[in-house]
C-alpha cells in the first residue's frame, strides 16, 4: 500500500513539472505570468550554448529562435549571439549592417541567353537571383555575382538580385537587358528571316512547306489580280488580293492565309522580293525541297506568277503557270 501511494504521489509531482512554469531564482520568486521560463539573478547571467561557425552551421535542420553564442563568426573572427531566423544565421550586436542592393555590371547577351552580372557588395555574404520579385523563390548563387538565364524569346528581360548576410537582405535590384532580335532566332510561330530598319520588327517563315498548291485562277481562262507588288513587305497586301480575287479553292495564297500556328493566324504567301530572300537564306530558314520551285504571292499576269528553284546554285526568280503546283511556304509580320 505504501509503495502504491508513493508511486501516485510521484506521478502527481512529474505531471506537475512537466506542464507548470519553470522559475530559476535565488528567493523562491513565482515565475513571471507570461513566461514558461522565469531567470532572475542579480549576480550571474544566461550562458547559451558556445560553438565555432563550423560546430554552428553543422547543426542540422535549425528551428527559427534557436539561438548560440559563436565564438568566430563576426567580421573581425570575434564572438556574437547568432540567432537563426528565415534560413540564416543572423548575429545579435550592437552594429549590424544589412548589405547595400546589387550595382549593375555589364550584361552579355547571345541569341537565347542573357550572362546577367553584377558588383560584389561590401560585406554581403551571398546573393540570391530571380526573374520574378520574390526572395523567397530566388535562386541562392552563393558567392557568385553572375547568372546565365537560357532558352529566352527576343526582346527585354528583367531579373532581380538581392544580397544577404546574417544580419538581413538587401532591397533588391532590378536590371533590365534586351535580347535584340537576330537572323535565325526562332520567334513568332517561324524563324526570322528579315528585319526592318527600326530593329524591331520583321517577318519569319514557318519552319516547314505546307504542299504543293496551283498558285490559282490561270490557264487559258486565267484573269489577272492587279497590283500584286515584288517588294519586301507587300506579301500580306498581294495575299489578301489574290484571296478576294480568285474564287477557287486549295489555292497557295488561300492555305497561308487561313493558316494558323498556336496564337498566330495572319500568315501569307511571300511577295517575290520576300521569297527571294527567303532563298538566299534557305540554310538559315531550313526545311526546302532544294529540288523544287515555290511560288511567290507576285503575279506575273493573267497566266503566271513569280517564284524560284530552291537550287543549291545561284540563281534569279523566274515565272511559273499559275495552273503548275509549286511548293508553299507562309509566313508572318511581327
Amino acid at each position: 500500500m505504501k509503495n502504491l501511494t508513493f508511486f501516485i504521489l510521484s506521478l502527481l509531482y512529474f505531471h506537475g513539472l512537466l506542464f507548470s512554469q519553470v522559475s530559476v531564482t535565488r528567493d523562491g520568486s513565482e515565475p513571471d505570468g507570461t513566461a514558461m521560463m522565469d531567470v532572475k539573478s542579480e549576480q550571474s547571467g544566461f550562458l547559451p550554448p558556445r560553438m565555432n561557425k563550423v560546430q554552428r552551421d553543422a547543426i542540422a535542420a535549425p528551428q527559427d529562435g534557436l539561438m548560440v553564442f559563436c565564438t568566430d563568426c563576426n567580421y573581425n573572427n570575434s564572438g556574437a549571439l547568432s540567432v537563426f531566423y528565415q534560413g540564416h544565421w543572423r548575429l545579435l550586436q550592437a552594429y549590424c549592417p544589412i548589405p547595400d542592393s546589387p550595382t549593375e555590371g555589364t550584361h552579355t547577351t547571345t541569341a537565347t541567353q542573357i550572362i546577367w552580372n553584377w558588383i560584389a557588395v561590401p560585406g554581403a555574404l551571398g546573393y540570391k537571383w530571380n526573374n520574378v520579385n520574390d526572395f523567397s523563390t530566388a535562386t541562392d548563387l552563393l558567392t557568385s555575382t553572375s547568372y546565365t538565364e537560357s532558352n529566352l524569346p527576343p526582346g527585354p528581360h528583367t531579373c532581380y538580385v538581392w544580397a544577404y548576410n546574417n544580419c538581413g537582405v538587401s532591397m533588391a535590384a532590378i536590371f533590365t537587358k534586351k535580347i535584340p532580335f537576330m537572323i535565325g532566332q526562332h520567334y513568332g510561330g517561324g524563324i526570322i528571316f528579315y528585319i526592318d530598319g527600326t530593329g524591331e520588327h520583321g517577318i519569319v517563315a514557318y519552319p516547314v512547306d505546307h504542299g504543293v498548291f496551283q498558285w490559282g485562277c490561270g490557264g487559258e481562262y486565267g484573269i489577272t489580280i492587279g497590283g500584286t507588288v515584288w517588294d519586301i513587305g507587300a506579301g500580306d497586301a498581294n495575299t489578301l488580293r489574290i484571296v478576294n480575287g480568285c474564287q477557287q479553292l486549295n489555292i497557295a495564297a488561300r492555305i497561308c492565309y487561313d493558316f494558323v500556328e498556336g496564337d498566330y493566324d495572319d500568315w501569307f504567301l511571300p511577295s517575290m522580293g520576300e521569297l527571294y530572300l527567303m532563298y538566299q537564306l534557305r540554310n538559315v530558314i531550313g526545311g526546302f525541297v532544294e529540288t523544287s520551285s515555290y511560288y511567290s504571292s507576285t503575279e506575273f499576269g493573267y497566266s503566271a506568277a513569280f517564284g524560284i528553284y530552291m537550287t543549291g546554285t545561284a540563281i534569279e526568280p523566274t515565272t511559273f503557270p499559275k495552273w503548275q503546283g509549286k511548293f508553299v511556304r507562309a509566313v508572318r509580320k511581327f
